[in-house]
């Protein structure tokens, strides 16, 4: 018997086990543990400490996308951020919070509520479709409410007076029994939603003398530790320590499930938890009779009904509670949210008066709760919800069925937008599929809902360009929940209909300009642009990806048409609120195929520019490679390629751990082999003899530059190692170890018979006594450059580095480095001068390469790129496709790509803006 199957059988006979300190601790009745358990317990020790100790892992539900708001740098961010904010708020109460809500947008500071609308401190009137998730039930200025305050005070009525008689506890109490579901007797006031709850889960286990809780999946029943282990999100629970041991779930809705769970283990449950419509978890209304059966099946294993009625009670879902829409009565009730009328904080907890335990009063308590003012408020609500013969509940429902009825026709018109509608009275749900937007689009939006921040920034849209407050569910349900005040008017549901259908439109078209320009103060009107469509990739394909980085933010506008109304300000901003949470999201995809086989792939981009990603700590920049060749592999890629600066800082890829059955490539290998064999074209159709021609190469002892200085000895007349700009002795100093390496890479190919043409460097180095030194090397000057005939970059810097007075007449320069390192005014100030840039391939005829095409007739790509794309196309590997390249590796890609249709590319361009 294993440590997991030992704990879960103690668990089943109520047997509660703990850590305290180093020792491992256990309570059971007297009887239920027999001579076995007791040796088994004392021989699996060790484990069920590491156990019972062991962080809760992180376990994301199927398709779930939430905010990317973890990670060491995110936190460093937030922190760093409400440091530097003059808002108390942010900097000592919710700097988490207040940091999510700035980048999103909807970080407004509301000071005036009248009805059902709330002003900003500019002046600015809001509609409140979130209503505090049904805690305000009459209105930011509920007159009843602020009148039964001021009585209060008027009589002088002790608000709290503990270890006597409580006249406002006692009327609230009966006023609640007299409109709940027939049976309830008790009533155990509470301070919230959650307490409330607490107080159930305590009533039930006193009670029943059972430890076991049955909860349903997405359920949410508050964050204390006994609701929020009856809690269905792990999102919410984790490093939490909960769900603690006891609690179990259950597909919500799912009654085979339930008496599966119940069956199995007769006497070990106490109750059932369940919300009759599922608030948090998306709007999701129990399916019709599932309370009613519930309850049955929990009364025939001794288990009690709790009904959880914190959100839907008290009018929301057009009757008095949501339960009495079936008629069920349930043993345990609890209420919370619109009790207080908007104003006051207070729960309470029915009960039936068998599930109430003997002198349970005497040993539940809790210092504010039925305290006078908050009964008193309870009492005026609970007028205002049965005034006029429940006139205001009446109303709830028709409202509710007229707005649903508009949402629904939006539907119609929009199911390509609109997923579901769903609810009752005036707590529904306007469900998007952003998952289908993702998989049509593949534009900025799929992006942002890739990283799970679309559906926020949607309700930032709603509030920001249609004045009106909205909230999206919590934990991956692409919702939008609608829960106005109970006295909204249709006018304003009008309103709501009108502006989801102007966000539906946007939406569809996947314009990001219309959705996102808020964020960032763009005020210009344009026809709405829609986003690209993606392509299917076809079933059989080879799967890779490609991370890549921004060189400057603008940028961006790669992978959007609809970006390019942004100025490039506007797209620094917008692009620096994404970087700040610090996850890399899918930009794009590439297909690229010939003779009936194709490749498939997407590119993954780190949300940071070249000079952000070298200025993070090495183990930060790392790290969020590492993420991006993770995320690539989740997403079903067999190769990933390191894009431009990617590569360098974690060290050639090396310090990349390649997930299972990935193969992770630096793109090096057919980088420098596409740079070489363009020196050598260009050569051949502009009759030069690259043997009596001097080769610089800038950055030799790079992996890239290295593999170039070996090539080039074997094919150049003369060839000058040069080292970058600010170069350290010691890095200048290795280029003698990069001659030393391409001495012996001569005399071991000649060694294997291999013959030099005469007048290369390398013949020529096979007759030298001291033949590295037959290779000239030199710190970064522009004499040693201006000797050469041919100039190639490859370095890691984002800086210029080759200007017109670094060259020679009639020079060539291959430019590999990305950034380019050759100023772009070269061109036109020297036209005597062919600029090429370098590490550049022609794809093949039928390729997709949407944002790596390296021309705007998409007819190239960059050479990393492409060598991600053969070794998906040709199933080959090596061992050196990260770190040192080997000469061999080199010339083997370069003949894949060949044989998959790649070609050279030799055209003299501009070199790109910068």
């Amino acid at each position: 018997m294993s440590a997991v199957e030992l704990a879960g059988r103690l668990r089943a006979k109520g047997v509660e086990l703990w850590v305290d300190g180093t020792r491992l601790r256990y309570r059971a009745r007297s009887g239920t543990l027999d001579p076995s358990d007791v040796e088994q317990l004392a021989r699996h020790k060790p484990e069920l400490i590491a156990l019972l100790t062991a962080p809760p892992q992180p376990s994301a539900e199927p398709g779930d996308r939430t905010l990317p708001i973890a990670g060491a740098e995110f936190g460093r961010v937030v922190r760093r951020t409400a440091q530097a904010s003059p808002d108390p708020y942010l900097r000592h109460v919710a700097p988490f919070r207040g940091f999510v809500l700035s980048r999103l947008g909807i970080d407004k500071t509301f000071v005036r509520g009248e009805g059902c609308y709330l002003y900003d401190d500019r002046g600015r009137r809001y509609a409140d479709f979130i209503a505090q998730y049904g805690a305000v039930p009459f209105g930011h200025d509920p007159a009843p409410i602020w009148a039964a305050l001021d009585a209060t005070r008027a009589s002088g009525e002790p608000n709290l007076a503990a270890m006597s008689v409580l006249p406002a506890a006692g009327a609230l109490a009966e006023a609640l029994l007299a409109v709940a579901p027939a049976g309830l007797e008790h009533v155990i006031l509470a301070n919230s939603g959650a307490e409330a709850v607490e107080v159930a889960l305590k009533l039930a286990r006193a009670s029943t003398r059972r430890r076991g809780i049955v909860s349903t999946r997405d359920a949410f029943h508050g964050l204390t530790l006994g609701g929020l282990s009856a809690t269905g999100r792990p999102f919410y629970r984790q490093d939490f320590g909960a769900p603690v041991p006891g609690f179990d779930f259950v597909p919500f809705g799912d009654l085979p499930a339930l008496e599966q769970v119940l069956a199995g283990n007769p006497e070990f449950y106490a109750a059932l938890v369940v919300e009759p419509i599922q608030g948090e978890g998306g709007i999701h209304v129990a399916p019709p009779g599932y309370l009613a059966q519930a309850h049955a099946l929990c009364r025939r294993y001794g288990v009690l009904l709790i009904v959880d009625e914190v959100q839907t009670g008290l009018g929301r879902t057009g009757d008095m509670f949501a339960c009495q829409y079936e008629d069920v009565r349930p043993d345990v009730l609890v209420l919370a949210k619109a009790l207080g009328g908007g104003v006051m904080p207070i729960g309470a907890c029915l009960s039936t008066a068998a599930v109430y335990p003997d002198v349970f009063d005497l040993r539940h308590s809790s210092t504010f709760a039925g305290n006078a003012l908050a009964c008193r408020v309870g009492l005026a609500a609970l007028d205002v919800l049965t005034g006029d013969a429940g006139r205001l509940v009446g109303e709830v429902r028709q409202r509710g069925a007229r707005l649903f009825a508009g949402l629904a026709d939006l539907q119609a018109e929009f199911g390509d937008v609109i997923a579901d509608v769903r609810g009752r009275g005036l707590m529904l749900g306007v469900e998007l599929d952003l998952d289908g937007l993702a998989r049509r689009q593949c534009g900025l939006l799929a992006c942002l809902h890739e990283a799970g921040m679309l559906l926020q920034l949607v309700t930032s849209y709603l509030l920001n360009v249609e004045q009106i407050r909205i909230a999206g569910a919590i934990g991956g349900e692409c919702v939008l929940r609608v829960e106005p005040p109970l006295v909204v008017d249709d006018a304003m549901c009008d309103d709501l209909v009108a502006a989801l259908r102007r966000l539906c439109t946007i939406l569809r078209a996947g314009d990001s300009y219309h959705l996102l320009g808020h964020l960032v103060g763009a005020s210009g009107t344009t026809a709405l642009v829609d986003a690209p469509r993606r392509r299917p990739h076809p079933g059989q394909a080879a799967r890779f990806a490609f991370v890549v980085h921004l060189l400057v933010r603008a940028d961006i506008r790669f992978a959007d048409d609809s970006l390019g109304a942004f100025s490039a300000e506007e797209l620094d901003d917008l692009v620096g609120r994404v970087a700040e949470f610090g996850e890399p999201i899918p930009v794009g995809q590439l297909v690229v195929g010939d003779d009936g086989a194709a490749a498939f792939g997407e590119l993954i981009m780190v949300p940071v520019t070249a000079a952000e990603l070298l200025a993070m700590t090495g183990r930060d920049a790392v790290d969020l490679v590492q993420r991006s060749v993770d995320l690539a592999a989740r997403r079903g890629a067999t190769v990933v390629g390191l894009g431009g600066f990617t590569s360098i800082v974690a060290d050639g890829g090396l310090a990349v751990r390649p997930p299972d059955g990935v193969a992770v490539t630096s793109g090096n290998s057919l980088t420098a082999w596409a740079a070489v064999s363009a020196v050598e074209q260009f050569c051949h159709d502009n009759d030069r003899d690259l043997r009596s021609s001097r080769v610089a190469i800038v950055g030799a002892t790079g992996a890239i530059g290295h593999a170039l200085s070996v090539a080039c000895v074997e094919r150049a007349g003369d060839v000058s190692l040069i080292g970058r700009p600010n170069a350290t002795a010691s890095a200048v100093a290795r280029l003698e170890s990069v001659t030393q390496d391409c001495a012996r890479h001569v005399a071991d190919r000649a060694a294997a018979g291999v013959d030099y043409p005469e007048g290369t460097l390398a013949a020529r180095m096979l007759a030298a006594e001291s033949p590295a030194r037959l290779i000239t090397t030199a710190p970064y000057q522009a004499e040693e450059m201006r000797r050469a005939s041919i100039v190639i970059t490859a370095t890691n810097t984002p800086d210029v580095i080759v200007t017109a007075d670094h060259l020679c007449a009639d020079a060539l320069v291959v430019d590999v480095s990305r950034p380019y390192n050759v100023d772009p005014a070269v061109t036109s100030a020297r036209p005597d001068v062919t600029v090429i840039r370098g590490g550049v391939l022609r794809a093949p005829g039928d390729a997709v390469l949407g944002p790596l095409a390296g021309d705007a007739d998409g007819e190239t790509v960059v050479a990393c790129a492409s060598e991600t794309i053969v070794l998906a196309l040709s199933g080959m590997r090596s061992p050196y496709l990260c770190g040192r390249l080997d000469p061999a590796t080199v010339s083997a890609l370069g003949h894949a790509a060949l044989e998959w249709g790649f070609a050279v590319s030799t055209a003299p361009e501009e070199v790109m803006a910068r």
